[in-house]
């Protein structure tokens, strides 16, 4: 290990929600530190997850969940959301680089936002009775209302694949 290297957790309350906020550094001195950061946390009511660059896992996640991989300055990476969750108040996962797949419980819903260099929405919960109202697509994009919330479900991936899948299948 590198004692140069810092990471730091800090758990919070915040506007009534449980919040965990762990930042990582690398040397000052070097600019492409590569860190793997394995987080466990018990049931929360959302993720907030900011990173410079690497990929992005998040596994059984519930709540709001709002992930953004990169930013004018860094590269950013792919992003991976998988729940067996309903996802009902709002997701937000966006990189410039690489790709960003969510695969999220039957029962999730919203005001869906997907958007990349190509484009996946796949919902066979909609066949079982669910709602779909107001779809547009091309092949860079696809918006639609799924369900009754209208929390906002933000897809977006510059250069990759923007994929959406509600499904009762999903993995945790």
């Amino acid at each position: 290990t590198n004692p140069a290297l810092w990471v730091a957790s800090e758990a919070v309350e915040e506007d009534g929600k449980r919040l965990l906020r762990v930042a990582a550094m690398g040397p000052e001195e070097q600019k492409n530190v590569s860190l793997y950061l394995s987080i466990t946390i018990p049931a929360s009511d959302g993720v907030r997850v900011r990173n410079a660059g690497g990929a992005v896992e998040l596994w059984g996640v519930a709540g709001k969940v709002d992930v953004e991989s990169g930013d004018p300055v860094s590269r950013g990476s792919s992003i991976l959301v998988k729940t067996r969750a309903p996802l009902t108040t709002g997701v937000r996962a966006v990189t410039n680089t690489g790709d960003v797949r969510v695969f999220c419980g039957e029962q999730s819903s919203g005001l869906v936002d997907v958007r990349g260099a190509r484009v996946s929405v796949v919902t066979p919960a909609l066949s079982k009775g669910g709602r779909l109202t107001g779809a547009k697509h091309d092949a860079t994009a696809f918006a639609a209302r799924i369900g009754a919330s209208e929390a906002p479900i933000e897809i977006q991936s510059v250069k990759g694949l923007a994929d959406l899948r509600v499904d009762q299948n999903a993995k945790k």
